[in-house]
């Protein structure tokens, strides 16, 4: 799949629905490529990704790629970029932007902080998994239950590790009702229940305290995978925000666990200070999450020295280098500031040798008829002096250090500030707006997979060329924004009614008359402007 900022290298001033796409999604996907015959290797992957680049002929404009942790993916990434033809170096070195799926990071990571929850309690959640298989598979007790409990309890699956935290969540709501249908159908013997059971569906008050408590402190890892299945919070200009909230979350988890009860702390995991249990399940519940801060540190770090995170946020009008400054030590402040102003002026000098810069002032007007045209001297000497003057004032540089010297703006969103600073800021407008919709997951690749499979659950003959064509198909229809027109009649008179139960002929088209206006079906609008 490949995102992109629309309608970026049209001369006229930008409007938010050009760069949005009038509300609709610009996630375009470019192909659908089987694997199934060869190893996944990195050469294999890498090889198949520039294919599909050379087939739409945009392996020089790569500016960054989005992929899972996966060490093949890795391996690609190391040998791509000598590949792809990218018109500019970075300190010496050809780059595109790496960045790591934050889903996929938080997904790592949870199945960390799980694997040492689950440690010594293996007991408690198996006996989850059972009432979850009880409450949708018996199918005696199915239909009854629902009078008890208003959730189905998900089951866990393994390959996704917050759909345990889902469960846990639900299993919270229904535990008090899934205690009481027990105790009140205990003896009929319809739902074929025994005593044994009675392990099953009730729960002490202790192993739900502990429950609840891990579902509060867990809680931010399922909000941030829930933010980044949003279009516009899953933006690479976020991921500095992303990782450095997470950062803080684990440092008041390691101040609570330590004995803390810092009101900051407290509030900065996502709880209040009654939600503190006793310290013997604080300190299980801290240390479960403790455990799994080395892993995310590194994906952290990685994030830190890849210069497209930083430039991403810096860009933002609101933050600029301020959390870089309050946050970091000043070594750190200075590397990252001279990495990311080497690949400001990288970018911005790539685009002010490929674009028009004069037609982001001002759209040229056509010469009025009644205009005295200049002579050819004249008018090459103004085209000189104007483009001389247009560069050293658009100078990649000088916009970078303009852009950071000015104060932070609060009061304008992302969009809304660049959109009114274009013609200030030519080159590095167009850098953050292509930005704006650098994706930091690939939530919309594991769609797209969703959506196939259950494709594939209903059409056990589909080809998977046709599965392909379809998909992508309609990713064509939501991205350009094309519907169909259809009309409907609200009222048919008897005498029409009347008329075609009586024609039960085909009527012979060969014999049609030439006056006879063409029967056809208007499948899409268009406009003036495609």
């Amino acid at each position: 799949m490949a995102s992109f900022c629309p309608n970026l290298n049209q001369k006229s001033r930008l409007k938010r629905e050009d760069v949005t796409n009038g509300g609709e999604t610009s996630i375009h996907i470019l192909d659908f490529i089987d694997l199934s015959c060869e190893r996944h290797t990195s050469e294999n992957l890498k090889n198949a990704l520039l294919s599909c680049l050379s087939e739409y002929s945009i392996s020089h404009k790569v500016s960054s790629i989005t992929l899972d942790n996966g060490s093949n993916n890795s391996s690609m990434l190391d040998g791509i970029d000598k590949a792809l033809d990218l018109g500019f170096d970075l300190n010496g070195v050809r780059s595109i932007s790496r960045i790591r799926c934050m889903n996929h990071v938080l997904n790592r990571v949870f199945l960390d902080l799980l694997n040492a929850f689950e440690k010594g309690h293996e007991s408690l959640l198996s006996r989850i998994d059972k009432l979850a298989s009880y409450t949708k598979s018996n199918v005696y007790i199915r239909n009854k239950i629902r009078s008890y409990i208003p959730y189905t309890i998900p089951k866990h699956n393994i390959t996704w590790p917050l759909s345990r935290y889902r469960q846990l969540e639900v299993f919270l709501k229904v535990s008090k009702g899934a205690k009481e249908f027990f105790f009140d159908n205990l003896f009929k013997p319809e739902f074929q229940l025994i005593p044994d059971d009675c392990f099953v569906f009730c729960y002490q008050e202790e192993e739900l305290e502990y429950i609840l408590f891990f579902v509060r402190i867990a809680r931010i890892f399922q909000e941030v995978t829930m933010l980044l299945q949003d279009d516009t919070t899953n933006s690479l200009c976020n991921g500095i925000e992303y990782y450095m909230t997470i950062r803080q979350y684990y440092k008041s988890c390691e101040e609570l666990k330590n004995g803390s009860n810092d009101i900051l702390h407290v509030a900065n995991v996502g709880i209040k200070k009654t939600h503190l249990p006793s310290n013997t399940l604080k300190e299980q519940v801290f240390s479960a999450v403790m455990a799994s801060y080395p892993k995310f540190e590194k994906y952290m770090d990685f994030a830190f020295k890849e210069p497209g995170y930083w430039v991403a946020h810096i860009l933002q009008p609101h933050r600029k280098t301020d959390l870089l400054n309050r946050s970091f030590e000043q070594s750190f402040k200075e590397d990252v500031i001279e990495s990311a102003t080497s690949y400001v002026v990288s970018c911005c000098k790539r685009f002010t040798e490929t674009s028009d810069i004069r037609s982001h002032n001002k759209p040229i007007e056509p010469l009025s008829i009644n205009r005295v045209k200049k002579p050819k001297v004249l008018r090459n000497i103004s085209a000189y002096l104007d483009r001389n003057i247009s560069e050293f004032h658009f100078a990649p540089k000088d916009e970078w250090q303009i852009y950071l010297g000015e104060p932070l703006e609060k009061e304008k969103d992302f969009l809304s500030y660049w959109l009114e600073n274009q013609s200030r800021f030519p080159a590095l407008c167009s850098l953050a707006l292509a930005f704006y919709h650098t994706k930091l997951s690939t939530a919309d690749v594991e769609r797209s997979f969703s959506i196939s499979k259950r494709v594939l659950d209903n059409r056990f003959s589909l080809a998977s060329s046709n599965l392909k064509s379809t998909m992508i198909v309609r990713n064509r229809l939501k991205c350009f924004n094309l519907h169909s027109k259809m009309f409907v009649t609200e009222d048919i008179p008897t005498a029409s009614w009347t008329c075609d139960e009586e024609d039960t002929e085909c009527p012979n088209v060969s014999q049609q008359s030439v006056n006879d206006p063409a029967t056809f079906i208007d499948i899409y609008f268009s406009d003036s402007s495609d």
